[in-house]
């Protein structure tokens, strides 16, 4: 199988963004305290050529990160309107940072 094609990091989400996430999501259980619910303030997707790339892939993710959730989009019953599939991955991110979070 081929390695990943490529990576995009978008850049963060916007401070305003976050905002009105945590506020329309999670305000109205958790109050000030909604923000913690974030889990997509930094995000990179990794672009594979076919689903036995994705698989070595999500392979390697698994051994070498502190892997939190695993969720599955690539089912073909489950496509959207544009035919998008894809896997999301939620890892704790330690380095670089004064105090770990979900990324």
């Amino acid at each position: 199988a081929q390695p990943a094609l490529f990576a995009y990091n978008p850049g963060p989400k916007t401070k305003e963004s976050a905002l009105a996430k945590a506020l329309v999501r999670f305000g109205p259980a958790t109050g000030t305290r909604r923000h913690r619910h974030l889990t997509d303030l930094a995000r990179v997707g990794v672009v594979f050529s076919n689903s036995c790339s994705l698989s070595l892939g999500l392979r390697t993710i698994l051994s070498r990160f502190e892997v939190v959730r695993v969720r599955n989009f690539y089912d073909l019953q489950g496509t959207n309107l544009l035919g998008q599939r894809w896997v999301e991955v939620l890892v704790i991110v330690h380095d670089g940072v004064a105090e770990p979070h979900i990324c």
